[in-house]
């Protein structure tokens, strides 16, 4: 769609080759599995491994977000595990829970924007 699809950050996980991104988008994006949409008038994250072979979608997972999202990409990868980071405005809401910021979000902000850490076992 003519939505923005940006990528913000790329890594290789070192046990299996994978491409591992990460990245802001409206409207619907795909991989090559299940359609992620956006939920509202601001970008959501995105998060995805596709595979090093046939560069086919492992997993792919939307990060819903109020407000401004910053996403990076660290990309630890300890086996199956990788680790992504970005900062956020407002709400972070994954798989169902809720991140708020401030001031349940463990790490205490300077301002209005904190930072999140996520790990993923595959």
């Amino acid at each position: 769609d003519d939505a923005i699809q940006s990528v913000t950050g790329l890594a290789l996980a070192p046990t299996t080759g994978d491409l591992v991104v990460v990245g802001i988008f409206g409207g619907t994006i795909n991989f090559g599995g299940s359609d992620l949409v956006a939920t509202g008038p601001d970008p959501d994250v995105y998060f995805a491994v596709l595979d090093a072979a046939d560069g086919s979608e492992q997993w792919a997972q939307p990060l819903e977000a109020s407000g401004l999202s910053a996403a990076g990409l660290g990309a630890l990868s300890v086996g199956a595990s990788h680790a992504f980071f970005g900062g956020e405005l407002g709400t972070v809401i994954f798989n169902g829970g809720t991140l708020d910021v401030p001031p349940s979000f463990p790490l205490e902000a300077s301002g209005t924007s904190d930072a999140f850490l996520m790990s993923v076992g595959l």
